[in-house]
C-alpha cells in the first residue's frame, strides 16, 4: 500500500509541477498578445517536450534511488539537479533554434523552475512520510502497560 500511495503522490507532483512550470514559462516570456493562448500553449507544449527527452523517466527513477532515505531533502535535491541537467541539455541543444527572448528568459526561468521541481517534490515526500509517521505515532501513543514483576 506505501508504494501505490508514493506512486500516486508522484503522478500528482508530477501534474502540479507541470501546471507551474508552465505558468512560469508563459510568464517569463512575458507574452503581450494572446496571453491566454501563449500560457496555455506552454502548459501542454513544455511538459510534452520534458517527457520526450525523459524528465519525468529520470524524475521517477530520482523518487525510487531515494525511495528509503530516511533524510527528507534528499529527493527534493535530486529532483532539483534532474531537472536543471535536463532543461540545460534541452536549452543547450536547442540554443542555436532560440530566440533572443527566450534565450533571455532561460537563466530565470531555470533558476524558477528547479525552486518548483524542489518545492513541489519536498511536499509531496512529506505529504508520505506523514502518512508513515502518522501510523507509528500512534503506536507511541496508545499507553503502555507495565508488566507485573
Amino acid at each position: 500500500m506505501p508504494a501505490i500511495r508514493r506512486i500516486a503522490v508522484l503522478l500528482i507532483e508530477l501534474v502540479v509541477e507541470a501546471i507551474f512550470l508552465g505558468v512560469l514559462l508563459g510568464a517569463s516570456l512575458r507574452p503581450q498578445d494572446h496571453w491566454f493562448y501563449i500560457l496555455m500553449g506552454s502548459i501542454i507544449a513544455l511538459p510534452v517536450i520534458l517527457a520526450l527527452y525523459g524528465y519525468y523517466v529520470s524524475r521517477t527513477l530520482a523518487m525510487f534511488v531515494t525511495w528509503s532515505s530516511p533524510i527528507r531533502w534528499h529527493y527534493s535535491a535530486l529532483a532539483g539537479t534532474v531537472f536543471i541537467a535536463h532543461v540545460s541539455y534541452l536549452a543547450f541543444r536547442l540554443w542555436p533554434d532560440i530566440s533572443p527572448e527566450a534565450k533571455a528568459a532561460f537563466p530565470p526561468f531555470l533558476l524558477g523552475g528547479t525552486c518548483v521541481a524542489i518545492a513541489v517534490s519536498y511536499v509531496g515526500n512529506k505529504i508520505v512520510s506523514g502518512a508513515r509517521l502518522k501510523g507509528a505515532i500512534s503506536d507511541y501513543l496508545a499507553p503502555e502497560i507495565p508488566a507485573n514483576e
